[in-house]
């Protein structure tokens, strides 16, 4: 390519800057439903329920999830940009345990995918479970579940439901599937 004369770049000049100049239409950033999030979310919910019903709706009592909260919080929690206010991390919590105890139930894809992500990250980011190693770690287990529950023996629990779990013969580290 030869060089170019001072008419090609004087016109290349005022292209780029009609180029530059030009406004484009921009999109829709926050959907008008999002711009609702406050008032119809599960946190309207959340505000009126007694702490028995919020056993019953997240599967969790009050201090149980406000120490989920503050275990989860630097993994789900998102920044707020100056356009729009992200999803808090109560919010996000919210869903994924209510996602949790109805998962058949719910018919909403968005809920299903925004609590997928935020499943998948608690799961793979912070909750790597690991079995008690002897059985003086199986029997704390065991008296926390006595005194919060008054369900002896009980080692976890499946929907709020207790479950019975005694050690398997043998190699006891194994992983029971129920």
């Amino acid at each position: 390519m030869g060089k170019l004369s001072k008419h090609q770049k004087i016109t290349i000049a005022l292209a780029a800057s009609i180029n530059l100049n030009t406004k484009r239409k921009r999109k829709i950033w926050v959907k008008e439903y999002l711009l609702l999030r406050e008032k119809l979310s599960n946190m309207q919910i959340l505000s009126v329920l007694e702490p028995c019903d919020l056993i019953n709706y997240l599967r969790v009592g009050v201090a149980e999830f406000e120490c989920l909260l503050k275990l989860v919080t630097p993994y789900i929690q998102k920044e707020d940009t100056v356009l729009r206010q992200s999803v808090s991390a109560k919010q996000r919590l919210v869903v994924t345990l209510r996602f949790l105890t109805c998962i058949f139930q719910i018919k909403d894809i968005n809920i299903k995918a925004m609590s997928k992500l935020n499943t998948s990250k608690i799961q793979f980011n912070f909750f790597l479970f690991q079995l008690p190693e002897n059985e003086t770690e199986w029997k704390e287990i065991a008296e926390e579940s006595e005194t919060k529950w008054n369900f002896s023996h009980c080692v976890g629990s499946c929907d709020g439901k207790h479950i019975a779990i005694e050690k398997p013969p043998g190699k006891w580290r194994f992983v029971l599937q129920l």
